[in-house]
């Protein structure tokens, strides 16, 4: 009966057009979880606490957020965020977010990523050699998972300029219907008060390539 009964609302689901709601946008941060639960809402406030780190706006009166954009492109993107280390000697810790697009750009399109920021010891003073990161972007469709361009990584010497992160990827796929965006972003603390700051343009985005085409030479991805 269960089953005839699941049948019975694909069915009415399919010839009514109705199709299963997206999923929301997650976030774990050294394995706690949040997701984004708020009716209409694209963006996840991060301000927190989260084991060994703790996550806190990188300008005054400004919030960290996470947010999905799915208009002219669809897209996951880290904005005004500062990572801070509460306990380096947890080891590395992982942020992972997600979320699935009912639909988007379709055939040929891009994918892109881009992490641009800087590492800053607690001080102030000096660079914050010894911290590094691993950064990346996934799109799935129907299980089927490909790694966008290639993973970004960044380690912090003794130089002042090693600190400053500005790394980006890109590659083309053939994509149609629901996909998800996946992104994480793995970083390594050696002292208590080194951070990771993130400006807006840190994002895992997929467009068309005909819009793409347009702003290839664009230096502000």
């Amino acid at each position: 009966m269960r089953h005839r009964q699941l049948f019975t609302g694909l069915f009415l689901g399919g010839l009514l057009g109705i199709v299963p709601a997206a999923q929301a946008l997650t976030v774990s941060v050294g394995g706690v979880s949040r997701s984004l639960e708020e009716l209409g809402a694209t963006c996840l406030d991060l301000t927190g606490d989260y084991g060994s780190v703790r996550i806190e706006g990188s300008r005054l009166g400004k919030k960290p957020y996470v947010c999905f954009h799915s208009r002219r492109q669809i897209s996951l993107s880290l904005r005004d965020m500062a990572i801070i280390s509460t306990d380096p000697s947890a080891g590395e810790v992982t942020m992972e977010f997600e979320h699935e697009f009912r639909d988007g750009p379709e055939g040929k399109v891009y994918g892109r990523v881009r992490l641009q920021g800087f590492f800053a010891k607690g001080s102030g003073v000096g660079p914050a050699a010894g911290d590094g990161l691993l950064f990346y972007g996934v799109v799935d469709q129907g299980g089927n998972e490909d790694l966008i361009g290639e993973k970004l990584e960044a380690d912090v010497s003794d130089d002042a300029a090693s600190a400053v992160v500005d790394l980006k990827t890109r590659d083309n796929y053939i994509t149609a219907g629901r996909r998800t965006l996946r992104g994480s972003l793995a970083i390594r603390f050696k002292d208590v008060g080194d951070k990771l700051v993130l400006n807006e343009r840190t994002a895992i985005l997929m467009e068309n390539v005909k819009r793409f085409s347009d702003i290839v030479d664009d230096e502000s991805f």
